[in-house]
């Protein structure tokens, strides 16, 4: 076994050069870049997104309140706009009543007083077909007359149409005043009809109308005009034939009578191009609703709004037949569109509003014209009237999408930036960290005197000054650590033998004691058994118990020597546990019963009555706890109780409990019940006698088996010893292990007790080749030797039939445990000439590794059983002679060996131990020195190789020379060397590397000692 430092090394060696786990550790590369973002990017990118977030917030809000400041001034100049055109409509037609009232005042005398005649006048008129009265030309004045003839026509009628004519430059002169005038009448009672400028009158005008009955002329009569006012009609269809149109008619009174109506006509088409053509702000326009809520005028830009054309065309079909205009589609209060529209129009006579007409938006404000009851309404586009601040809020929002546009253009180059400047600081310092990072693992490896690596940061270069000195430290340190261990081992090893000096002594010394104390004890036996006297009968009895408790005394003192030293072995029996706890009690009941104490046992059902262990040593144990019970009880009773204890990890446990009530020992004296040689009651007067060793060695005996032993006690009450040991329990009824196929017989024979067996020995080193092969053919058996697995394997194919085979484990091209699943594989249908399956030959190991979990590995891989080396030739000889009777083999686990792992002194060699070389003189005869020289030989090429192996690092190679020298040396009683080789490639399979080359040299030397000392035995014996 390594020293702790070396360990520790190798163990650094590994922890440095493992991989990493990916969930704690990550690349300069990304923990630069991870930092770049924390720090610069990602504060960055917040700040922006908040600036940018205020700008917007501050935008929205102070735009939605700008637009709202600006519709109201825009809303409120809309309405103002609407009024004033409204206003300005009014005083237009103020002018028009005012005409239409002079007229009215005009003509009432000329229709009224009559006139002097006018032959010219009256050579103008004539009578239609139908009876009608016209003018058959326009006149001096471009005026026209035509008397309907609903009321019969007579020379008063005649003379009436002759003093009408008078009132012609009138006409002419109002309509020249006012462009906004299309044309002037007076229709009197009796349906006459005096026009300027001249029409057809017969085409446009049929004979009979009753010209009172239209709207021109009964909406200024007393029912319609109580006060004679001048009033407005509603749009109609010109008889006259100019269309749509107006008419402003005053009423023409002579006394009470209704004498005619004078009237001024204003066309749509004349409303649309003097009034509502006249350019407004923000591309709006205006349009006309009667008082009735009927679209008077409309320019070609309503179209698409009101879904209706203007009235400028009108279609006659002869005479006049409708008084008024009726079409619904033209009444906004008939057909309720809009809904919202109608309900303002018939409350308000001035306001706005914003409506949605077929899909556009739009802001409406009206206001009423003085005089007629007709409604100016402004319509504007509402995209229009606030384009200018809808194009700022653009703007604006352009603006903040540049902006944004712009921060993330800047961040994408600024992230290629960092992207670039993070690659090349991670690769400016990963090669210097990877140089240290070299430096580090070589140091780990062993190599602790390096070069400071060229490291251009100063910050690395002092790191790499301080790796480079702490290597140089370790350095020392190891080489301190070496040469202390070195002086310890010498020290140890003195020590050890001193110890075994001592054991030594004591096995010589107890061997010369106890040969005389048998005489002693033997003599006085015989005495007893003669005739004496009583006086020399107590004589003879007390020499028996002094030499029996001498006896006693040797026994215990050997115990405690072997437990010391760590030679003592236990043995691992099937046992009775209840046999066994009844032979103590057996034992022991003399004792008690010569005191008149009742001694009992009780044994739980719950326990196995079979168990695997050391029965003996468990014996001595329950023998020592109720021999002191009994000892320091004088009244009362001994109880002993055996029952489960507590299954851990699946090993069940047995605890025994000794029970009395003797005299009890107090608390602060429990801790000297288990030191040897101490009694409690040291005094000269001291009642009880003995050593002191009986509970030191039951503690010692009780923990080399994995338990322990307690104690609860009180003064004056009494003891209770509790054993705990794990045992492993055997089945009542548990099968054997299955035996092995019997070899083939004739049908009807009985299979042969003894027969000769064809054994398969695999072995790689010659010097065990020649002990296997020498011990078996010695029992008369022949044997085949292979030198590796592979061969094995063809040869038991090939070559057989054989009845057993030694495999060895480790081997060369194919080990022991692939060649054995290998055979076992075979199909049934290989099979040996006398028809055996080959798959099912017996095979034991035969090997050097005898570590905790070996043998369970052997069987799991299909052996049968285990030899472990050196080899036993009386274990070989007995299994030899179980498959030549037939009988099954059984793989009893082997003894369990308490030894401690030891380190060798470098200043110590071990020798060829000489009961070793007896043993194998007796088992190969003539066959001993060959396999001295095959001995000899394989130890010094390994000697030769181990440290040229070790310089080039070729661990592997390393490993499997140690382990090669094994079986030589465990052959010849080299144990402790044996068991550094096992530790030697353990630590080579950890990875300790370089650390163990002074454990190596020390072994090329205990090796090439031996060598040396197999040499010298050669050469004297020549006769072999």
């Amino acid at each position: 076994m390594t020293d702790d430092k070396a360990a520790s090394t190798a163990s650094a060696a590994r922890a440095s050069s493992g991989s990493p786990s990916s969930a704690s550790t990550v690349s300069v590369f990304s923990w630069l870049w991870r930092s770049y973002l924390r720090v610069a990017l990602i504060p960055l990118i917040f700040i922006e997104l908040v600036f940018l977030g205020i700008y917007v917030v501050s935008h929205e809000v102070g735009t939605s309140r700008t637009l709202a400041h600006y519709k109201q001034a825009v809303t409120s100049e809309v309405s103002t706009l609407a009024h004033h055109e409204a206003g300005r409509l009014s005083q237009r037609l103020a002018t028009i009543t005012t005409l239409t009232r002079l007229f009215a005042a005009q003509a009432g005398p000329v229709l009224v007083r009559g006139c002097p005649p006018n032959p010219a006048e009256r050579a103008r008129l004539a009578f239609s077909p139908q009876g009608a009265l016209y003018t058959t030309t326009p006149g001096p004045h471009d005026n026209a007359l035509f008397y309907s003839g609903a009321v019969p026509i007579h020379e008063e009628q005649i003379d009436k149409a002759v003093c009408a004519s008078a009132l012609t430059p009138l006409m002419q002169d109002i309509r020249a005043s006012d462009p906004m005038v299309d044309q002037i009448y007076i229709n009197t009672w009796d349906s006459m009809n005096l026009i300027h400028p001249s029409i057809d009158v017969l085409k446009h005008f049929s004979p009979g109308m009753a010209i009172p009955e239209y709207n021109f002329y009964y909406e200024a009569d007393r029912a319609h005009n109580p006060s004679r006012a001048v009033v407005w009609t509603d749009v109609y269809l010109d008889p006259a034939g100019r269309g749509w149109m107006a008419s402003a008619v005053a009423p023409v009174y002579d006394g009470e009578r209704l004498e005619a109506v004078a009237g001024v006509d204003i066309t749509v088409g004349t409303f649309i191009e003097r009034v509502l053509d006249t350019p407004l702000p923000f591309g709006a326009y205006g349009l006309l609703l009667d008082r009735n809520g009927a679209l008077l005028a409309m320019p070609e830009r309503g179209v698409s709004d009101w879904q209706v054309r203007p009235l400028r065309e009108a279609s006659y079909e002869g005479a006049v037949e409708a008084d008024t205009f009726r079409d619904p589609a033209y009444n906004l209060f008939t057909r309720n569109d809009p809904p919202a529209l109608v309900e303002a129009l018939r409350r308000e006579t001035q306001g706005t509003m914003t409506l949605d007409l077929n899909g556009h938006p739009r802001l409406l404000a009206w206001s009423r014209v003085e005089g007629n009851g007709w409604t100016y309404v402004l319509v504007a586009d509402q995209d229009a009237v606030f384009q200018e601040m809808v194009g700022l809020d653009r703007t604006f929002t352009r603006v903040g999408y540049l902006m944004a546009a712009g921060l993330v253009l800047f961040y994408l180059l600024f992230l290629g930036f960092l992207y670039t400047r993070t690659r090349s600081m991670a690769h400016d310092l990963s090669g210097p960290l990877a140089a240290l990072n070299g430096t580090i693992r070589r140091i780990a490896q062993g190599l602790y005197y390096q070069d400071i690596p060229p490291l251009p940061l100063r910050e690395l270069r002092e790191t790499g000054a301080e790796v480079v000195a702490m290597g140089q430290r370790l350095g020392r340190a190891n080489e301190e650590l070496i040469t202390n261990r070195e002086e310890l081992v010498v020290a140890r090893d003195a020590a050890r033998a001193a110890a075994r000096a001592k054991a030594e002594f004591l096995a010589t010394v107890s061997h010369e004691i106890r040969t005389p104390l048998n005489a002693v004890i033997g003599m006085t036996g015989l005495l007893l058994d003669g005739a004496l006297k009583p006086e020399e009968a107590e004589y003879a009895r007390a020499i028996q118990r002094s030499g029996e408790h001498l006896l006693a005394l040797v026994n215990d003192i050997l115990d405690v020597s072997r437990l010391e030293s760590g030679r003592l072995v236990l043995q691992d029996q099937p046992f009775e546990l209840d046999s066994e706890a009844r032979s103590v009690i057996s034992l022991c009941g003399v004792a008690a019963s010569a005191k008149g104490l009742p001694l009992s046992l009780s044994v739980d059902p719950a326990l196995p009555s079979r168990y695997s262990g050391d029965a003996a040593r468990l014996r001595q144990i329950l023998s020592n706890l109720v021999g002191n019970a009994i000892k320091f009880t004088d009244r009362g009773e001994v109880r002993v109780r055996l029952e489960p204890g507590p299954d851990t990890g699946g090993c069940p446990w047995l605890r025994c409990s000794v029970i009395d009530t003797g005299i009890g020992i107090p608390a602060e004296r429990l801790g000297d019940l288990f030191v040897p040689f101490q009694q409690l009651d040291g005094s000269t007067t001291r009642r009880h006698g003995g050593t002191g060793l009986g509970l030191a060695i039951s503690r010692r005996l009780a923990r080399l088996m994995g338990g322990d032993i307690t104690v609860e006690s009180a003064p004056g009450v009494g003891s209770t010893f509790t054993l705990m040991v794990p045992l492993r329990p055997l089945g009542d009824t548990s099968a054997p292990r299955s035996p092995l196929p019997a070899p083939s017989v004739p049908s009807g024979g009985d299979p042969p007790q003894n027969r000769t067996l064809r054994v398969l020995i695999a072995e790689d080193i010659p010097e065990n080749q020649i002990l296997a092969q020498a011990v078996v053919e010695r029992q008369g058996h022949s044997a085949v030797l292979v030198p590796n697995g592979r061969e094995a394997v063809d040869r038991l194919i090939a070559d057989g039939p054989f009845d057993l085979v030694l495999m060895d484990i480790q081997m060369p091209v194919m080990d022991g445990l692939e060649a054995t699943r290998t055979i076992r594989a075979l199909p049934a249908s290989v099979r040996f000439p006398d028809d055996r399956p080959v798959a099912q030959v017996p095979i034991v190991a035969l090997t050097a590794d005898a570590l905790p979990g070996d043998r369970e590995r052997f069987l799991n891989a299909g052996l049968d059983d285990h030899l472990a080396k050196p080899l036993n030739a009386r274990r070989l000889r007995a299994l030899l002679a179980d498959v030549a009777a037939g009988r099954p083999l059984r793989a009893a686990p082997p003894p369990v060996e308490t030894t401690p792992p030891t380190l060798e002194s470098p200043g110590r060699l071990e020798p060829v131990d000489p009961g070793a070389l007896a043993q194998l003189r007796a088992a190969l005869g003539v066959e001993f020195v060959p396999y001295l020289r095959a001995a000899e030989e394989t130890l010094r090429q390994r000697a030769t190789a181990l440290t040229p192996t070790l310089d080039r690092g070729a661990f592997t190679e390393v490993s499997e020379l140690v382990h090669g020298l094994r079986g030589t040396l465990a052959a010849l009683g080299m144990v402790e060397s044996d068991q550094l080789c096992g530790r030697l490639r353990i630590d080579l399979e950890g990875g300790a590397g370089m650390a163990i080359r002074g454990e190596i040299a020390r072994l090329v030397r205990i090796i090439q000692a031996a060598a040396d000392d197999l040499a010298t035995l050669i050469a004297r014996e020549p006769r072999l």
